[in-house]
């Protein structure tokens, strides 16, 4: 059997980790929008407890269009202590959806990419993003949108430039690119190997395993040249392995499919003393390149998916991301 690489992690791959997890921490337990509520939006059918913050996908399947939400919402709902910046939606035509948004959800523009994303164009500016327009009078009153997805500047009505760029769905806001200002960023879900339901969805929130085969698929083969995205999935991988009971079941492991495995496997065994990739590995890409290659040998039927029939799947008790790594 192919063994993965045995090298030593970076100390900065270890503390960066670390880091993340403390200002994830600190960051959930100061701000009222880190944590949406699963119970409030996983059903569509309950309307009457959605979260604000997902009003926008309410617009989208109202009008026929089906969505998911997607990145850190995912992973908050099913109980990372991770933070979430702007509302990232699948749906199968993301320029489609901007203008449904613009022209029926009430008072939507789009404006440029959040720069907090720059450097990760599948997330940025290949993907529309909209914000909500705040009042004057909402913004002299300190309130935010009904939403929760308002700028905190407005676009002044005395100004006829602005007006017009507002009314054409296309708005340069003074605080555009602030990266504290919440949008929606439209994904394509074809791009994102997602398959939408044709006529509608009863729940925004994907099942954990879809998400996570989603991304592993897709993290799986970025080269080098997409680095920053590549690491920005690993970290999304490693904390569903590291915070989410859900994950340690053989349920779960049977129901990603049977190429992403090992990975899996590995993730889970690195956390229960054995060997295995750490999270933090998954930044590493000789890591990637492993997992790849037993990506492609099991398809090929050259290699056989480990057995977990003796797999001790009680999660430990998480004491920082970065105290899980095997290295020499």
């Amino acid at each position: 059997m192919t063994q993965p690489p045995r090298t030593t992690i970076p100390h900065k791959l270890k503390r960066a980790f670390s880091l993340l997890t403390r200002a994830a921490r600190s960051k959930r337990s100061n701000n009222p929008r880190i944590k949406p509520n699963p119970t409030a939006h996983h059903n569509h059918n309950h309307n009457h407890d959605r979260d604000p913050r997902y009003e926008p996908c309410d617009t989208l399947i109202h009008h026929g269009i089906p969505c998911r939400v997607w990145c850190e919402d995912v992973l908050a709902v099913y109980g990372v202590p991770t933070v979430v910046f702007d509302l990232f939606v699948l749906v199968p035509d993301p320029d489609e959806a901007a203008e449904t948004l613009v022209a029926k959800a009430g008072g939507y523009v789009r404006t440029q990419a959040n720069p907090r994303y720059a450097r990760i164009p599948q997330l940025s500016r290949e993907a529309p993003r909209l914000v909500r327009a705040v009042s004057s009078a909402s913004e002299a009153g300190g309130a935010e949108s009904e939403s929760g997805l308002g700028l905190s500047r407005s676009l002044s009505s005395s100004s006829g430039s602005g007006s017009s760029k507002a009314k054409s769905g296309f708005a340069e806001y003074e605080q555009a690119d602030d990266v504290e200002a919440v949008g929606v960023v439209l994904l394509s879900a074809t791009e994102w190997g997602y398959e939408l339901p044709a006529d509608g969805v009863d729940y925004l929130v994907p099942d954990l395993w879809e998400y996570l085969d989603c991304i592993v698929a897709i993290w799986l083969d970025l080269d080098e040249g997409h680095r920053e995205f590549r690491d920005h999935l690993g970290i999304h991988i490693g904390y569903c392995s590291t915070y989410v009971d859900e994950v340690w079941t053989p349920e779960f492991f049977g129901m990603i499919r049977r190429e992403h495995r090992h990975l899996l496997f590995e993730l889970l065994a690195s956390r229960v003393g054995h060997e295995g990739v750490g999270p933090a590995q998954l930044l590493k890409p000789e890591y990637q390149q492993y997992h790849r290659r037993i990506r492609d040998q099991i398809r090929a039927g050259e290699h056989h998916p480990v057995g977990i029939e003796t797999f001790n799947w009680t999660r430990p008790k998480h004491g920082g991301i970065g105290t899980s790594i095997v290295a020499n």
